[in-house]
Formats: C-alpha cells, structure tokens, sequence
C-alpha cells in the first residue's frame, strides 16, 4: 500500500487507496470550529456533511484525487447555513490552489 504525504496542514487524512489509474485520500479538516461568515458567530452546530471530490497533483505519474468531507453549519445566532473554508481551496472549484 502507497503512503502519500500530501503537504496540506489543514487535512487529516482518514483513508488512502490506489486504483489503476489514480490514487484517492479521504481527508477531513484538522480544526472543527467554523465562524458565521454572516455574524461572526462561532459555531459548533453541524447542519450536515457533504463529500467533494478534487484534483490534486499528481503522484508517481497518476492523478491525486482528494475526497474532502465538507462539514456545514447551522449558526446558533443567526440560524445561517454555511460551509467550512478552506486554505487550500477556492470556494465552488473542483482543485486544489496547487493543481
């Protein structure tokens, strides 16, 4: 089995796998605690959890995907949905910054 270190500090990585043509790593964000981008509220409510799938570089001549768990929240003040942000991510893109 294939190790990758992937370099991001803000991913804990849950699960790794190769297949033919790519290699895969379920990650997770390290730190649980989102601030409302609507009221600055720090929430720990969490409304629901999504998977994304993203392109990362690649390894050993076969593409990365990174499968992100998206945690979103539900604020307790003001009762807005939002998801986590990223360092390494832009928001609504479908790769990494450093793809």
């Amino acid at each position: 089995m294939l190790s990758i270190p992937l370099e991001l500090p803000e991913f804990q990585i849950v699960n790794q796998w190769s297949e033919k043509e790519a290699h895969f790593a379920l990650v997770r964000k390290q730190c649980g605690i989102e601030r409302c981008p609507a009221c600055g509220f720090c929430s720990l409510g969490i409304h629901d959890r999504r998977t994304r799938k993203l392109r990362d570089l690649a390894v050993l001549k076969k593409p990365l995907f990174l499968l992100v768990e998206i945690v979103r929240f539900r604020c307790k003040n003001c009762e807005d949905v939002f998801s986590q942000s990223f360092d390494s991510i832009k928001p609504n893109q479908h790769f990494t910054k450093r793809y």
